[in-house]
């Protein structure tokens, strides 16, 4: 018997005999000539002709009461290995007769093949399939019956059980197929949803992009048509004129260079280089460089250092730096009262195992709306929005060293910080300065 062939029958019957005839007939056992009577009860008065032993092998199973039968079909169907048929004898006092042992396996094994066997009228044709139903898996036998009967019963009956197991097999084959396929067809879509909207991203992107260097491109033409149409209209000017104009055009220049370091640091052509620095001198430095701005302006710069700041910060310090040039160039431009206040703190509100620092700027401007703010993030420059070009930048460089520009304004004026990792922290120290930070000549190295 091959493994996918399963020639497994049960034989139910209250005479052992009976059980010796079928393994006789279906088995190519010898029966014993003690077993006649049974036999004649079974084939009629007539012997059976003898029967050659069966070209299929089946494994034969017996129980002699129905609850005995109906026991081994369950283990065997919990097992997985069922029968693939039954004979059952109608009469087999005193427990359950056939048509109720057939009610009871079926219950456990509805695909079992039955073959229900009677000598009497017991139960007539119509009686039986009003209690077990018009069914295919069922066929009723009279006694006598040929030998021959019973092996193309069981040759045919199991046959047809295989055939049908095939069938569910094939069946469970095209639907998992069916399953895997409509997988594929929803992944597939998935994807193509997820390249679409990465493309449409990856558009809006350009063009936001776009859009943002028109906007600066245009801003830049402003800024130097305005400086060329001061220099025109003042004729020979004062010393501080000169130097006003220089450094204007030094702005100008400056920020076209951080421009382009922006466009290589996006395309992957620059890199981050995050070093060790104190916040304290970049944070001093930084005012320092501001000098003349803050001089021409008659504007006070106080710094303040809140809380436990740590001597060492791991960051980009010379971007870092120019960030927070913008913010101040700003503050100074915008305000029109001081003082200007830059301050310090490590930020609690992110993960403490990867701490934050932040650097404040705040001025003494109007409060500004935050539809404005959002304008000036965007590259939205226009008259309404005095800095905004800086605040832009600052804003994009920021985000590009894994941080972000916030804002806050009240009455006093308006707050934008600087956000981002501050790395491995090398020492810390509870420092609160306020005091007007000394300007000193010099410039940040940009």
């Amino acid at each position: 018997m091959t493994q996918s062939e399963n020639r497994r029958i049960l034989l139910i019957d209250d005479n052992p005999g009976i059980h010796e005839d079928f393994r006789k007939i279906l088995a190519g056992q010898e029966s014993s000539s003690s077993l006649s009577d049974a036999r004649a009860a079974f084939f009629g008065d007539t012997p059976p002709t003898p029967v050659a032993a069966p070209a299929a092998e089946f494994e034969l199973r017996s129980a002699l009461q129905g609850q005995e039968g109906y026991d081994l079909v369950r283990t065997a169907r919990e097992s997985d290995e069922p029968f693939a048929m039954a004979f059952v004898d109608v009469r087999m006092p005193p427990g359950w007769d056939g048509v109720e042992t057939v009610e009871q396996i079926w219950k456990v094994d509805s695909e079992l093949q039955v073959v229900i066997c009677t000598a009497f009228s017991d139960y007539s044709y119509e009686e039986i399939v009003s209690r077990l139903g018009q069914t295919d898996r069922l066929l009723i036998l009279k006694k006598p019956f040929d030998p021959i009967e019973v092996r193309q019963l069981a040759v045919s009956l199991t046959e047809k059980w295989n055939l049908t197991a095939r069938e569910l097999r094939i069946m469970a084959d095209l639907q998992a197929a069916e399953r895997e396929a409509r997988s594929y067809a929803v992944s597939l879509e998935t994807l193509n949803r997820a390249l679409e909207t990465s493309k449409a991203a990856a558009d809006r992107a350009s063009e936001l992009k776009t859009a943002f260097l028109l906007s600066l491109t245009q801003e830049l033409r402003n800024r130097i048509a305005s400086m060329m149409s001061r220099f025109v209209a003042s004729g020979p000017g004062s010393e501080d004129e000169l130097a006003g104009l220089t450094h204007t055009s030094e702005q100008l220049v400056s920020m076209l260079d951080q421009i382009l370091d922006l466009s290589r640091i996006e395309s992957g052509q620059a890199a981050v280089h995050r070093v060790s620095c104190s916040p304290f001198a970049l944070v001093d430095d930084l005012v320092a460089s501001m000098r003349g701005l803050a001089a021409r302006r008659s504007l006070d710069v106080e710094t303040r250092f809140v809380g436990a700041v740590p001597n060492q910060i791991e960051v980009d310090a010379r971007r870092v730096s120019l960030v927070l040039r913008y913010l101040l160039e700003h503050a100074l431009e915008t305000s029109e009262r001081g003082p200007i206040e830059v301050s310090v703190q490590l930020d609690q509100s992110g993960d403490w195992r990867r701490p934050q620092i932040a650097f404040s700027v705040t001025d003494r401007a109007p409060a500004l709306p935050v539809e404005l703010v959002g304008r000036m993030f965007d590259g939205d420059f226009d008259e309404e929005l005095e800095g905004g070009l800086e605040i832009c930048m600052a804003k994009r460089l920021a985000q590009l060293l894994g941080g972000d520009i916030t804002t806050q304004s009240d009455e006093d004026g308006n707050t934008f910080s600087l956000v981002l990792e501050a790395g491995s922290l090398h020492g810390s120290d509870t420092v609160a300065r306020t005091e007007s930070a000394p300007l000193i000549d010099g410039d940040l190295p940009i």
